[in-house]
């Protein structure tokens, strides 16, 4: 195998699809938890992290990539543009408005359900000849063998090893490849989470994002399917426990008086999911025969 990645998850998987461009690369995918198709989407707890409620804000040039590798006209039906960006900060009374007919562009980002993009990724990498993706699976060992890295894959119980020049370490924050390297990790947390949910506005949003910073940390809501907005919203763990335990109307009272006139009136919040915010920093993220990528190597949240 020339290229063997630990992790499945949007680095992983999306690394993998560039490298199936060249049909003399040879890739394995390790990937420990099951294909986004096999689940029924309840919760965070039954997904893949990487493919869970939380959505992501994909650039153009982002776009474009996954244009190329013949994904984005699946994703697009699940996208939804940005068209307007909304800064503010709160207590003060400048603002940043950022419109893409004024960047001329048609949209300055598009978002997208993580879920969506899962899909999307694992059905292309199971349709690439050169790409063998092996999940539920995990890495157990990783030796050095003359030039070449050893993989102890274990796959429904049984053990093979995989021979290749290069590993690729993509398996999030909490990275178990890592770990079998020998890297350490700078882990900063920030004492505080996110919460994250979808809520609804009484009038159409428009594609406008909106990004306030308040004293308690960044809100932010980005345009989604249906008229709803997305919701990432960072607090202190005992506010955000609050919320969390509150119910629907009163968190959308405290929300629309965090975020502002902009949000205006919302008439409905969805389930809420809470993250803890930390830094990770890996202390290597290149050696001989193998490299660090995504959250593995840097992680924000």
């Amino acid at each position: 195998m020339d290229v063997v990645i630990m992790g499945g998850g949007l680095v992983g998987a999306s690394l993998a699809a560039c490298l199936a461009r060249d049909p003399a690369v040879q890739v394995v995918v390790v990937e420990k938890f099951a294909p986004p198709s096999q689940h029924n989407h309840t919760g965070p707890q039954d997904l893949h992290p990487s493919y869970d409620a939380r959505n992501t804000a994909l650039a153009n040039g982002t776009c474009h990539v996954f244009e190329q590798l013949g994904l984005w006209q699946g994703m697009r039906q699940h996208a939804v543009p940005i068209h307007t960006i909304d800064i503010t900060n709160q207590g003060s009374f400048g603002r940043a408005v950022i419109r893409a007919e004024e960047e001329r562009v048609r949209a300055l980002g598009y978002v997208i359900e993580n879920r969506f993009m899962g899909q999307f990724l694992n059905q292309h990498l199971q349709q690439c000849p050169n790409v063998q993706l092996l999940a539920p699976a995990d890495i157990g060992g990783l030796h050095y063998e003359g030039d070449q890295m050893v993989a102890s894959v274990e796959i429904d119980g049984r053990w093979e090893m995989m021979k290749t020049p290069l590993v690729v370490i993509a398996d999030g924050a909490q990275s178990h490849g890592r770990a079998l390297l020998g890297i350490g990790a700078e882990v900063t947390p920030y004492e505080q989470v996110a919460i994250v949910t979808a809520v609804t506005p009484d009038r159409l949003h428009h594609n406008l994002a909106l990004e306030r910073f308040t004293d308690t940390g960044p809100l932010a809501v980005l345009p989604q399917t249906e008229n709803r907005w997305g919701l990432t919203w960072c607090l202190d763990k005992e506010r955000a426990a609050e919320l969390m335990a509150a119910q629907d109307d009163a968190f959308i009272a405290a929300l629309e008086q965090a975020a502002g006139a902009a949000i205006g009136n919302l008439t409905k919040v969805g389930k809420r999911y809470t993250y803890p915010l930390a830094l990770t920093l890996a202390k290597e993220q290149v050696r001989p025969n193998a490299v660090v990528l995504g959250n593995a190597a840097h992680g924000l949240h």
